[in-house]
């Protein structure tokens, strides 16, 4: 096991991050990207030490690149202190957010997720009047045909 965090630790072995009661099961490929990232943690995985190192037996694509770094991603979402960070023109680096740059992080999301939600509750409200009218105008239709 390789510490990653004082809480999170990579398990080679097992292809996962384990920590905080959690568990981000990961792909060979993505295992070895994850071990290059951690090899030194102030240095970069470089683009041509990534190519040469997974796809050494297969055809490359930037593109496979981009998508299996992007799974990654995805996979350690769960650990709100990791981030894998892209230097333009470099390669991928292994951030760990400190615990301010850590509540930061949280606040932005929280301000995000408060405005998605005014943003569907106003949407909401506009097809209830939307719908209340159309229904009012229904019955009025109806009312005149009567009388």
């Amino acid at each position: 096991m390789i510490p990653v965090t004082k809480d999170i630790s990579f398990d080679k072995a097992r292809k996962c991050l384990i920590g905080q009661d959690k568990k981000a099961q990961l792909t060979r490929q993505q295992v070895v990207f994850f071990d290059l990232l951690l090899k030194d943690p102030e240095r970069y995985a470089y683009y041509e030490e990534m190519r040469t190192t997974l796809w050494a037996d297969m055809v490359f694509s930037q593109d496979n690149m981009t998508q299996m770094i992007s799974r990654v991603r995805k996979s350690i979402q769960i650990y709100l202190e990791l981030e894998i960070r892209n230097i333009a023109g470099v390669g991928y680096q292994l951030y760990v957010r400190t615990e301010e740059e850590l509540k930061e992080f949280l606040s932005k999301k929280l301000k995000n997720r408060m405005k998605t939600i005014r943003r569907c509750k106003t949407q909401l409200y506009l097809f209830t009047l939307f719908f209340l009218k159309s229904l009012w105008d229904f019955h009025r239709s109806i009312l005149y045909n009567i009388w």
